[in-house]
């Protein structure tokens, strides 16, 4: 895929003009697949958005979705580019949406937080510093600031989070 491709040649490159750098090539593929999922989402959410006028509101979603996402895990998709596109795809139909019920999706993603969360394969950088009890607390936490924001986008953003973390998706 494109994201992966582009890595794989920057962290050959880095490792070449570098190679007493520590970190060996492979950590730096993988740091540099993170960089551009992070920066390719943010282009492709504000090109999006100025399409549907809601710039404000996709880039609230895609950073309360990477909040949110940081204590509760969930699925990752084999492909950093179809992450980076659905990503985006996510965080430019959410704003579109109306939704007249803020409090029963605010229920649900709470819901699945409490009783899924947190599903983490690979990471152990938050895993470390807080215990499942507390992931799931936080989770729940920042779900539950919604009851007073009363915002349709944070709504849908923790919703679409938590059927991430579902054991529905496999290995």
């Amino acid at each position: 895929m494109v994201i992966e491709s582009i890595s794989l040649f920057l962290s050959k490159r880095l490792k070449m003009l570098d190679p007493d750098h520590p970190a060996d090539q492979e950590v730096l593929r993988w740091q540099i697949n993170i960089y551009l999922n992070y920066l390719g989402t943010l282009i492709l959410v504000i090109v999006c958005s100025l399409f549907t006028g809601k710039i404000i509101e996709s880039l609230l979603s895609m950073f309360i979705f990477i909040v949110i996402r940081k204590f509760s895990g969930g699925v990752h998709l084999r492909s950093i580019t179809a992450c980076t596109l659905l990503s985006a795809l996510i965080f430019c139909v959410i704003p579109l949406i109306k939704v007249d019920h803020i409090g029963i999706f605010n229920i649900i993603a709470g819901t699945i937080f409490l009783f899924y969360g947190p599903s983490f394969k690979d990471e152990v950088t938050i895993k470390s510093r807080f215990s499942n009890l507390q992931l799931k607390l936080i989770c729940i936490a920042i779900v539950s600031s919604n009851f007073i924001i009363d915002s349709p986008v944070l709504a849908l953003t923790f919703l679409s989070q938590a059927i991430f973390v579902l054991p529905i998706w496999g290995k």
